[in-house]
Order: C-alpha cells, then structure tokens, then sequence
C-alpha cells in the first residue's frame, strides 16, 4: 500500500486533531480560575471587615475615654492630655496597637459649661495582595458638654 495511510500519516494527524479538541482537564483549568477569583473576593471582604472593625473599635474607645473624663475630673484638665487615655484605656481594645494610637483629651471651661473633646487616630494599612500598599489614618472625634462648676 502506498500513499498516506500505509505510512501512518492520516491516522497520526487526526489523533492530533482529536487530541485538540478532548475537553479532559479544562473543568480542572476553569475551577482553579473561578477558585482564583473567588480566593480573591473572599480576603478582600476579610480585610474590609477588619478595617470597619478597626474603625468601630476606635470609635468605642473614644466614647469610653469620653465616658471616664466625666467622672474623672482630673483627665484633661486645661491643657491636652495624650499619655494617661493611651495608658489606662487602650487595653479595653486589644485589637487596636497601642504603639500606634494616639488619643488626646482636652477639658475647657466656659463659662457655666464644661466641654470635653477627645481625638483619637491611628494608621491602618491592608494586608491584603489586592489592597496591598493602601494605607489610612483612622480618627475619630468626639465631643460632650454639660454645666458644671
């Protein structure tokens, strides 16, 4: 037999061809993209929800500082005080890093009416691949007057 067949040629060119066209292994190829994405939307929503947990978590030791410097008078008094709030009421919020935050009080007088502010900020930055290098400064400001002496 002469021509394409007795040498093998046809039948190797098409087991190439149907080769090509077996779909074995492309369930596996798309599971690991959309797993990819997936992987991707899911340590994006992780990290948000740790940046609003963060921020919540600042906002709370600023109203408990607030709460403390009404019933302590001595907090704040005249000038702004940024060492005592940081060392007496940073442990209620073990997620915040101490080293980091900043948390001022400030007591005025006018008049009948005493107002206290107190600030508090801190850097957060992603650790997230996606958010990677975003960095923020979280702050939180509050304020409370009341008459008093």
């Amino acid at each position: 037999m002469n021509g394409p067949a007795a040498s093998g040629g046809l039948p190797r060119f098409m087991s190439r061809c149907r080769m090509l066209r077996s779909r074995r292994g492309s369930v596996a190829v798309e599971w690991a993209l959309g797993a990819l994405v997936f992987a991707a939307l899911l340590l994006t929503g992780m990290e948000l929800g740790r940046y609003y947990f963060m921020a919540q978590s600042l906002q709370n030791l600023v109203g408990e500082v607030i709460r403390a410097a009404v019933v302590n008078t001595a907090l704040g008094d005249g000038a702004e005080d940024c060492t005592t709030p940081k060392s007496t009421y940073a442990p209620l919020t073990p997620m915040i890093n101490t080293a980091d935050l900043l948390i001022c009080v400030q007591r005025t007088r006018v008049g009948g009416t005493v107002t206290i502010n107190v600030r508090g900020t801190i850097p957060y930055a992603f650790l997230t691949p996606i958010l990677n290098g975003t960095s923020r400064t979280l702050s939180e400001t509050s304020q409370y007057s009341y008459p008093g002496s």
